[in-house]
């Protein structure tokens, strides 16, 4: 629902209805419940996986004062970073985006957010309170945009607080060099209520996670370009040993809580990925290819993927994948394992506990969208 009873007030809803008939594999989330229930641990109701669900993805009121700064209250989705594939100047949402899925499937943040556009120098300000999980005032987080534009170069400059939490900061920069695109950005950590919590932090008391991108458009015909590109990730807050992603993913999969999570694409320290993009190619003005090669140098494990857009009938778009799993078998995007090392923390003994998860091998996938 998208209300505008004038040129200066706006309410938007949306909701989100999602239904995946083969998703999760039941034997090993029975055989990670049997796992915590044995080791003692609160278990959490596990809900039927092939069930709809329904959520509010979006809900907010955006009005200006006196066409000179812009206010938004509500569940509002906040997107900043400059970055393809890695987000670590991303640090308004909870979670990090999926960046291989066909679209972000996070929902809003509950925030009041003020926009201030500095239209002499092109410049823009963003001031947030943030409300999520807040039950108080006291309770609420802060946080702060600038957006700066020099020439070619854009730079965007982020801080959040909140009471308890650890304090974030990034930098993230665009920039035409030549006929070259180049984006990065740098996320900044000070551990200050996670201090030591977080195996193969480089440092104490500040972690930092970085990543670089570069893309060059080919140009092949009048209306016709070629996009290469490549991104870097630097990622010191890791797991130091690939062999620890079974525990960890099947913890999570029980409830049970400490260590770090299973996070994917943020569990090694090196990151690379390139990609070819044609859109529109010749005739085929409905239809778009990318091409996508990613690695975790880390565990040596790497994705090959193939995506394929087609508009039809004007407002149908169809996007399918085919995603190939390649490198070292229980790597993160070669994922699986046959069973799960355990330390008893009582006794210290060594055991491995009979829980499966078949090796991650070829993925297709078919998305339907309908806008009207």
């Amino acid at each position: 629902l998208d209300g505008r009873p004038n040129d200066r007030i706006r309410a938007f809803v949306r909701g989100r209805l999602t239904y995946d008939p083969v998703v999760g594999y039941p034997n090993v989330i029975r055989d990670a419940k049997k796992m915590a229930e044995e080791l003692g641990q609160e278990v959490p109701g596990f809900p039927d996986l092939n069930k709809p669900s329904a959520g509010l993805d979006q809900l907010w009121i955006k009005f200006d004062v006196a066409r000179r700064a812009w206010v938004t209250i509500g569940k509002a989705p906040v997107r900043w970073g400059t970055s393809r594939l890695w987000n670590p100047a991303d640090i308004i949402n909870a979670t990090r985006r999926d960046p291989l899925d066909f679209f972000d499937q996070r929902g809003g943040v509950p925030l009041i957010k003020i926009h201030v556009p500095i239209e002499s120098l092109g410049w823009n300000v963003y001031l947030l309170a943030l409300m999520d999980e807040a039950q108080t005032i006291e309770g609420m987080g802060g946080a702060a945009r600038l957006e700066m534009v020099f020439s070619t170069v854009e730079f965007g400059l982020s801080a959040t607080a909140r009471k308890e939490r650890d304090v974030l900061a990034a930098l993230d920069f665009s920039a035409g060099i030549w006929e070259l695109d180049l984006t990065g950005e740098i996320g900044f950590t000070a551990l200050t209520s996670s201090k030591g919590l977080r195996p193969g932090v480089l440092h104490d008391d500040l972690h930092v996670q970085a990543s670089l991108g570069l893309s060059y458009g080919i140009r092949y015909g009048d209306e016709d370009t070629l996009y290469l590109g490549g991104e870097y990730f630097f990622n010191p807050d890791k797991w130091t040993d690939w062999q620890d992603y079974p525990a960890a993913f099947s913890a999570g999969l029980a409830g049970v809580g400490g260590g770090a999570p299973y996070r994917p694409f943020y569990l090694g320290r090196h990151y690379g990925a390139i990609f070819l993009a044609l859109p529109a190619p010749g005739s085929w003005d409905d239809v778009s290819f990318t091409a996508t090669g990613m690695g975790n140098f880390t565990d040596m494990s790497f994705i090959a993927r193939l995506d394929a857009s087609i508009n039809v009938l004007t407002y149908l778009t169809i996007q399918a994948y085919v995603q190939g799993h390649l490198g070292r078998k229980g790597g993160e995007f070669r994922f699986g394992f046959d069973e799960v090392p355990f330390t008893d923390p009582a006794t210290g003994i060594e055991a491995a506990l009979p829980i499966a998860y078949p090796y991650q091998l070829v993925d297709l996938g078919v998305n339907l969208r309908v806008n009207f």
